[in-house]
Formats: C-alpha cells, sequence, structure tokens
C-alpha cells in the first residue's frame, strides 16, 4: 500500500506547476488517503512509521500551498484596489469641468448635426449616449445664427441651448457613473480609494440635482451586480 502512494504522491508532484489546481485537489485527497491508513495500521497495534516520512512530505506540500494561496489572494486584493482606483481616475478625468463642457461642446455639435457620436473621441467609453443624441430634435431658424432662434425638443419639451447643455451634462454624467463607479463594491475598499470614491460618487449624484439621470444611477446601484475581490481571486486559480 505504502508504494502505491508514494508511486501517485510521485505522479502528482509532476503537476504542481502544470495544473495546481489538480495538484491541490489530489495532495489533500492523497494525504487523507495516507493519514487514514497509517491511523488503521496503529489502531491494529502494527508499526506505521513507514508512513511518516511520506506523511510528513504531504503535510508539507499542504502547508505550501495554503501559503501560496494566501499570497495569491492578498495578490487579487492589491488588484482589486488598483481596479478600483483605475476605475475611479478615469470617472474623474472624464468629468472634470474642462473635460465635461468638451463632451457637452460635442454633443451639442452631433445635435446640430455637424458631427456624429461615433467620430467623438470618447464614444466608445459610453455608447449609449448616442441614444441620447439621437432622441433630440433639432430646429433653427433659417438665417439665424448658433444660440439664436434654435430649439432642442427632448421628452416633449422644447428647451434653448443652455438647457439642453445641462441635460446633456447630466446624460454624460450619469453614463460614467455607471459605467466606472457603480460596479465597484465599496465593502471592499481600502480607506484611501473609499475617500476617493465616495468624492467622485457624492459630487457628481449631487450634480445630477433630483433629475431622472440621478434616478437612474440609483437604479443602476440596486440592480448592477458588483465586482468584487472574488472575481479577481478566481482568475488566479
Amino acid at each position: 500500500m505504502l508504494r502505491e502512494f508514494e508511486n501517485r504522491w510521485r505522479r502528482l508532484r509532476n503537476l504542481r506547476d502544470s495544473n495546481p489546481k489538480v495538484f491541490s485537489i489530489g495532495l489533500t485527497s492523497l494525504y487523507s488517503s495516507v493519514a487514514e491508513t497509517a491511523a488503521a495500521i496503529e489502531i491494529a497495534g502494527w508499526d506505521y512509521s513507514e508512513y511518516e516520512e511520506l506523511t510528513s512530505e504531504l503535510l508539507s506540500g499542504i502547508r505550501d500551498i495554503k501559503t501560496l494561496e494566501e499570497r495569491a489572494f492578498a495578490n487579487s486584493i492589491r488588484k482589486y484596489q488598483r481596479w478600483a482606483l483605475d476605475n475611479i481616475k478615469i470617472f474623474t478625468t472624464n468629468t472634470d469641468t474642462d473635460n465635461l463642457n468638451r463632451k457637452i461642446d460635442n454633443l451639442i455639435k452631433c445635435i446640430r448635426g455637424e458631427t456624429q457620436f461615433r467620430y467623438l473621441d470618447w464614444h466608445d467609453e459610453v455608447p449609449e449616449i448616442s441614444a441620447f443624441v439621437a432622441s433630440i430634435n433639432y430646429k433653427k431658424e433659417p438665417g439665424s445664427i448658433y444660440g439664436e432662434n434654435e430649439t432642442f425638443l427632448y421628452n416633449n419639451t422644447s428647451f434653448k441651448l443652455e438647457k439642453i447643455r445641462e441635460e446633456c451634462g447630466h446624460a454624460i454624467l450619469s453614463a460614467f457613473m455607471i459605467k466606472r463607479l457603480i460596479p465597484i463594491d465599496t465593502t471592499n475598499l481600502e480607506l484611501p480609494v473609499l475617500e476617493m470614491y465616495q468624492n467622485a460618487f457624492e459630487n457628481a449624484f449631487g450634480l445630477l440635482d433630483a433629475t431622472l439621470y440621478q434616478t437612474a444611477v440609483a437604479e443602476s446601484t440596486v440592480e448592477t451586480v458588483k465586482v468584487t475581490p472574488a472575481a479577481f481571486w478566481e482568475a488566479m486559480k
């Protein structure tokens, strides 16, 4: 029996690097079998000392796996913090005052028919904004200049330029919040990252100011399945 266990251990060791998951499961199973056999021999009053070396090797291997898993899990936590921080930074960069105003200018040009949303350098980030642009009906009196005698019909309401710019800003903010902030599970954030998240979220949410966009963000918060460190841990196995 001992020789059979030793042969299984020899074959199993070859999987340590090539298939660590199978190695871990097989090692645990083999250790259990060896320990049970050794215990049965001892209970019968026979000498089980020849099993001690193999038992010690297997137990050492299990401890090594546990140490590696602990390190891998700690690494997955660090990767999660970095992922969350990157998303927060992408959000704040895209929605700071200058960039938000630039994006609003972009949308106004799209609405006026001067360009198309798909040509904007940020269209891939929040492609759903194209539906918002398409939903606005633009009219301008012949011979008038931009900003004068032009109307923007949205949700059965006629808006002037200043008001539609505000709507554009809300649409952009909410889309970026849903894309970059909402998926983050804040219960797993380290304090500095959490504070950055809260500042970014609260400032943007306040700017939405009880609009339908604010409601959309709130609903997304409830409905979105959060990304957690467990996803990074599973990916690393």
